[in-house]
């Protein structure tokens, strides 16, 4: 028995029925050697090309793109490894990308010999299926921005459930009814269109075409996510909006940026709610928060990073820079309690971290904090000036439910020679423990205010 795979160029080895997908198919006769532009893409060393359109039908298989002369791959080397009807997927090209391929050739086939010619294989949506499949896409565009701006697919050409693809992204939308109100994305054409899942998750970047104001599609992603209890999965970039984010779903954000002006807009992104049934047993892997108009010297303004009313979540904030508060933590109607959240670079906030209840009958309990870099830099508040600037602050807030308590701090760094006071412990706040933490500088250690004992 052969084994299941001779590596990721030259596919597989066991299975004459379906080959290892080409990067591109050719249109025409082409000189096997060299890299090359075939069917409008540019192919590169260790590609795989389905050749088929040879003068001499008999070199028409797959290859291996090198500089010199182009061999067979392994699975299309052998008699054996083809039959009448043998598939290849195309992934990319302007005729052949998206297509599959059949070997039409009958009879006996030696590689080398034979004259071998290929079909086109009819896909699910020609056929009038409307299934997803690896042949059910009805159309193709390079990218979601092509997609979105496009006016030549309409409701005249297009039927609702036709699925199409972008091309460099990989993601898929599904054509909705004209008249649906619950569609994700629409194109310059007018067409409906509902963003498909990947493994499970929703990317971002599938709900928005890189140009304006991100804020809608960033918050539509965010609720399907979270709707479907899917993950959200974000793209490396910066993204300005000008309203808060609201999560509560799983997934990595954890390579956006999100900025906003934190005078207009606070908090800048926030985990859970604010009322209603607390946000539970999510673990999620939040975008790094800026402010982008804080003038040099003073204080920002605003709180980056929002944690409310959720409960045994897994979180991890990366960073928060440049607010009043740079990430604040509590309960409004409900509590903040038995989360544990990794901390990343909080840094040049007026209050770098708070943990408070927001309303009369929030709490914040139980709670462990792991790692996190705190700090100020020399230049940052030359303006404001220092006083009244913390690393930490826990704060009973305007509950009726008492202060923060039997939360933990682990593995910290709370360092500064600039900051006013490096922990704040105001009124009530019980029972709350730092462990292991770096503690460095000139500043001040410890403020306690009325009713504390921690």
């Amino acid at each position: 028995m052969t084994s299941i795979i001779v590596d990721r160029l030259d596919g597989l080895s066991s299975s004459v029925a379906i080959k290892g997908p080409c990067r591109v198919a050719t249109t025409a006769n082409i000189t096997l050697s060299g890299t090359q532009t075939i069917d409008g893409v540019l192919v590169a060393v260790g590609d795989r090309v389905l050749v088929k359109n040879q003068t001499t039908a008999s070199e028409n298989g797959i290859y291996y793109v090198d500089t010199g002369s182009w061999r067979r791959t392994k699975d299309f080397s052998r008699s054996n490894d083809i039959v009448t009807g043998t598939q290849v997927f195309v992934t990319s090209g302007t005729v052949g990308g998206g297509a599959s391929f059949i070997v039409a050739t009958t009879g006996s086939i030696t590689i080398g010999t034979t004259s071998i010619t290929f079909s086109q294989s009819p896909s699910l949506s020609s056929l009038g299926g409307s299934a997803a499949g690896i042949n059910g896409f009805k159309f193709d565009f390079d990218t979601v921005a092509l997609l979105i701006a496009d006016t030549t697919k309409t409701y005249s050409n297009t039927t609702a459930g036709d699925y199409i693809r972008t091309r460099a992204e990989g993601f898929a939308y599904e054509v909705a009814a004209s008249g649906a109100s619950d569609h994700h994305v629409t194109t310059g054409g007018g067409l409906k269109l509902y963003v498909l899942p990947i493994d499970q998750g929703y990317y971002v970047s599938a709900f928005w075409n890189g140009a304006g104001d991100p804020t809608t599609a960033i918050q539509l992603a965010a609720d399907t996510a979270r709707d479907a209890n899917a993950k959200l999965i974000g793209i490396h970039g910066t993204y300005a909006v000008t309203d808060t984010i609201v999560l509560e779903c799983d997934g990595d954000l954890s390579q956006m940026i999100i900025e906003a002006d934190g005078a207009a807009v606070s908090p800048v992104v926030r985990f859970g709610t604010v009322s209603g049934t607390p946000t539970s047993y999510r673990k999620m892997m939040l975008p790094r928060a800026r402010n982008s108009t804080r003038v040099s010297g003073e204080w920002g303004e605003g709180v980056g990073v929002e944690l409310a009313n959720c409960n045994t979540c897994s979180l991890f904030v990366p960073s928060a820079t440049e607010f009043e508060v740079g990430l604040d933590c509590g309960g409004y109607n409900s509590g903040f309690a038995y989360n544990t959240v990794e901390l990343g670079f909080i840094y040049s906030n007026k209050i770098n971290k708070r943990i408070s209840p927001k309303g009369a009958t929030g709490w914040a309990n139980q709670n462990t904090f792991i790692g996190g870099r705190f700090g100020f830099n020399t230049g940052d508040f030359t303006t404001s000036g220092y006083v009244g600037t913390r690393q930490v602050v826990i704060a009973k807030g305007s509950t009726l439910n008492g202060g923060p308590n039997n939360n933990i701090y682990l593995n910290s760094s709370i360092e500064s020679d600039l900051v006013e006071y490096m922990i704040e412990f105001n009124e009530s706040a019980n029972y709350n423990q730092f462990i292991n933490c770096r503690y460095e500088g000139t500043a001040n250690n410890v403020l306690f205010t009325t009713g504390t004992a921690s």
